[in-house]
């Protein structure tokens, strides 16, 4: 068993990350600017990680908008980090929160979209985009909702 306090000193992150490809738009500044577009790397409790093709500001607050999920409440980060990579840019972004933990909802949707989407893979073979799983997991967790 791996006590905590282990954990916390390999990673400096507070919070565990969960793995997710899942399409994220970033709108940079007082939401006037335009939608950019990118594909999360791993999100938590305290932000997301995320690659973009184009670079965001250390520093910047951003609104983050996860097209295929239609979150209703307004996401705010700001920008931790940002570094080039090949094809593009990866970076780490805090949420902003109003409250501790008000983006759990968020977090818990997108781990058991991910793992719906693993799972069809692994079980029948099924290739699902993010926009079919969360369709399908919607749709299966209405009709059953001690599954989610």
């Amino acid at each position: 068993m791996v006590r905590r306090e282990a954990w916390r000193q390999s990673d400096g992150r507070r919070n565990i990350r969960h793995v997710s490809e899942m399409p994220i738009q970033v709108q940079p500044g007082d939401s006037t600017g335009s939608l950019l577009d990118g594909r999360l790397r791993d999100i938590g409790q305290g932000g997301v990680g995320l690659t973009s093709g184009t670079p965001l500001q250390p520093g910047a607050t951003c609104t983050l908008q996860f097209p295929v999920l239609n979150y209703p409440n307004a996401i705010l980060g700001r920008v931790v980090w940002c570094k080039p990579e090949d094809s593009g840019y990866s970076a780490g972004l805090q949420f902003i929160e109003s409250a501790p933990y008000s983006h759990a909802r968020l977090v818990v949707d997108i781990c058991h979209i991910e793992f719906y989407r693993r799972d069809q893979r692994a079980r029948l073979g099924r290739e699902l985009n993010h926009a079919e799983a969360t369709h399908e997991w919607r749709q299966r967790a209405a009709a059953s909702p001690a599954a989610r």
